[in-house]
């Protein structure tokens, strides 16, 4: 497997590729030795997503409100399942918490940066996600959030696996902060310690999908126009997105994914090699260049027939650089591709 540094250095400028997830990045970073924290176990979220822009930064109130867990608003649809922003961003000394680049059935993610540079990740589970996939999980510290119990977890039961901070920052609802090489455990606490739970916000996309065939149910999506990956919506058939949903382990290994999967992405181009409004296919990857939007779609799953089919149904948001003029994601696929609850 190769290395997270390797996997980064692939991305293109042009349709950038959707074959490394993270399983992919995790493994990577299983490879290498961690010096003195944590190995890029973030690179689990490093590598699909990326933040745009900067959102303006929220204070520390002095004063917390009452501890609820992150629950996705309803929605006009509220018998399905939602994907949404269970936080907002927030500073704490010199580290930022951005604004969530990364939904999906299992809560949302968000970089921490320093100095402009992304030093780790904030991940915030709804209600009753407490699984991880990530190795044994093996408990090698304990600490404490705000008075509730908190513990250094590994990824592998070896001494080369990443770290992350666990706690639950209400009954039944956990959150992780991955600290990358260049985070602190001390400093990593400071970011659990800052983070207040706050109504979930609708997440929102650069593209919609107007047709999707199949029995697919969306289960991700990066909301940004990132350096790595494109901004993307990704799918799995019912049966295998139910599972993972009942399991919760909606972040699954490859190996434990029954049925297909396919992912719809958006990435800026101005120029393409690709001819303007049509559908191209190379082997199980699709491309339609958008020429007036300036940006180029890219659908991957295990039928041609279905990439063509999603590709000409997509369409871009009207401004791009305007996220008031983005779709919700919810509302960025058809009612068929959602889960219900329950």
């Amino acid at each position: 497997m190769r290395q997270l540094s390797d996997l980064l250095r692939e991305a293109k400028v042009e349709a950038p590729p959707l074959k490394y997830d993270v399983d992919d990045v995790v493994a990577a970073g299983r490879s290498r030795r961690r010096r003195r924290n944590s190995g890029w176990a973030l690179a689990a979220v490093v590598a699909v997503a990326a933040s745009i822009g900067v959102p303006q930064l929220l204070a520390r109130p002095e004063a917390r409100p009452a501890i609820v867990p992150a629950v996705p608003s309803p929605s006009a649809t509220s018998n399905l399942l939602s994907l949404s922003e269970l936080s907002q961003p927030y500073a704490v000394g010199n580290l930022r918490v951005q604004r969530p680049d990364t939904v999906g059935l299992d809560g949302s993610m968000a970089e921490i940066r320093r100095s402009g540079r992304e030093v780790g990740r904030l991940w915030i589970l709804p209600l009753g996600i407490i699984k991880f996939p990530w190795g044994t999980g093996t408990t090698v510290g304990t600490a404490t959030v705000d008075g509730r119990p908190a513990k250094w977890m590994r990824t592998t039961s070896g001494d080369d696996g990443p770290e992350y901070l666990q706690w639950e920052y209400a009954d039944g609802a956990t959150a992780v902060v991955w600290p990358g090489l260049e985070m602190s455990r001390a400093e990593a606490q400071t970011v659990a310690e800052g983070f207040v739970p706050a109504p979930a916000q609708p997440a929102r996309i650069g593209f919609r999908v107007d047709e999707l065939p199949g029995d697919y149910r969306l289960i991700t999506a990066g909301t940004v126009i990132g350096r790595v990956e494109p901004m993307r919506l990704t799918f799995l058939t019912s049966q295998a997105a139910e599972a993972r949903l009942r399991d919760a382990q909606v972040f699954g290994s490859n190996t434990e994914r029954p049925g297909k999967s396919l992912t719809v992405s958006l990435t800026p181009a101005a120029e393409s090699k690709y001819p303007d409004g049509k559908v191209q296919c190379v082997d199980l990857d699709c491309y339609r260049w958008d020429k007036g939007a300036g940006v180029l779609f890219q659908a991957r799953g295990d039928n041609v027939a279905d990439l063509r089919q999603v590709l000409r149904s997509v369409t871009p948001a009207a401004d791009l650089d305007d996220r008031g003029t983005w779709f919700p994601v919810d509302d960025a696929v058809p009612v068929s591709a959602r889960l219900p609850r329950g």
